[in-house]
């Protein structure tokens, strides 16, 4: 996540990214998979301790939580399915982070919401 932001800000510094048209640069969030936290690969743990720290949550053991990879970077965006409503949600936060979901991986996250 932090890789993410040191990339924004540097993209920001340097103006690569026409004020006129912030949302015209978008890193594509791609699903790698959806986990309960028993079966989760130990690299992406990280990522979901802050996430679960970020909502002030503890994380259940038979939660369901999505892990994307942020395409062009190292990083991963984690996502507790049962903090969601609807897939709405899921857009606008990784929105913020200047990530969109693909077509693929909207779909499957739709069907687990």
């Amino acid at each position: 996540m932090y890789k993410i932001l040191n990339i924004l800000k540097f993209i920001s510094k340097y103006k690569l990214v026409p004020k006129s048209h912030p949302g015209c640069f978008m890193f594509i969030a791609i699903l790698v998979g959806i986990f309960k936290l028993e079966e989760l690969p130990q690299e992406y743990s990280p990522f979901v301790r802050y996430k679960a720290s970020l909502e002030d949550r503890d994380i259940d053991e038979n939660e369901e939580i999505a892990i994307l990879n942020i395409k062009g970077t190292q990083s991963y965006h984690a996502i507790l399915l049962s903090s969601y409503k609807n897939i709405t949600e899921i857009e606008n936060e990784l929105k913020e982070a200047h990530a969109k979901l693909n077509y693929n991986t909207k779909k499957i996250l739709e069907g687990h919401l």
